[in-house]
């Protein structure tokens, strides 16, 4: 078997747009919490769609106003239909640009309420950690170009770790959620224990092998994901009279108890 941990355990960090390193704090190892900041980015195109939106927003405005007065007018008898429906069809167009910058800004990690109402323009972005857990990779130095498609960090969170356990295609029939096991790692006395927990059926058609997911019985287990383990699965119980070695003598090719 080999540690690893689920999905949601295991947190890969990108940045929604190119730009430039400008700080960096962690190293591999490094215990981050949810929300810390990774490193800071800055690059013109965060500045212009900081602009875009906030001149949107104030066109919005007007749009709305114009289309308001235009449907009072209307109900007046005072204004045209043609002169409304030129006003909505500004303002919902308007509408939906800012909704799109909105969205846009919010995948860059900034807050369009904050930006309205300081009207202060940023030129760095926060590269936050999505999970608390540990660094275990880093890509970035100071200066550094990145762009969307670049692995920035990737953390883990280890308070949830199981096993996965290869087993012959043979064996598979004789294993039931629910079964004890006891995993040793080459070189350490150590005996972890825990459970089965899903029973994969699908087999591998390469290795003749499937999967089982097993569950330690005492989290967290400070093993790192990706260690190896021997693993003994108990398949069944059977009763009988035992002693110990030591209990058996050897006499003239004849042996007592």
């Amino acid at each position: 078997g080999v540690v690893d941990v689920p999905p949601t355990s295991l947190a890969s960090v990108y940045c929604a747009t190119a730009g430039f390193i400008q700080s960096t704090r962690f190293l591999p190892g490094a215990l981050v919490r949810k929300g810390q900041i990774l490193a800071t980015v800055t690059h013109p195109d965060i500045i212009t769609v900081q602009e875009e939106f906030l001149m949107t927003h104030f066109q919005y405005n007007q749009l709305k106003r114009e289309w308001e007065r235009q449907s009072s007018l209307l109900d007046k008898g005072a204004g045209s239909e043609k002169a409304f429906d030129a006003a909505y069809a500004g303002y919902k167009m308007e509408k939906v640009k800012l909704e799109g910058l909105e969205k846009e800004l919010l995948l860059l990690g900034l807050n369009p309420e904050q930006l309205v109402e300081s009207e202060t323009i940023s030129s760095t972005l926060n590269i936050v950690a999505p999970i608390t857990g540990y660094v275990n990779e880093v890509n970035v130095n100071l200066g550094k170009l990145i762009g969307p498609n670049d692995l920035l960090y990737q953390i883990i969170d280890v308070d949830h770790i199981h096993l996965e356990i290869d087993i012959f295609s043979k064996d598979l029939p004789l294993i039931q959620k629910g079964q004890h096991f006891k995993a040793l790692m080459a070189g350490n006395e150590a005996i972890y224990e825990g459970e089965v927990y899903l029973v994969g059926q699908a087999i591998d058609s390469g290795t003749n092998k499937a999967k089982i997911h097993g569950h330690f019985h005492h989290e967290p287990v400070l093993i790192a994901p990706g260690t190896f383990m021997n693993v003994v699965i108990q398949t069944e119980e059977k009763e009988a009279w035992t002693l110990p070695e030591g209990a058996v003598v050897e006499n003239a090719g004849e042996y007592f108890v």
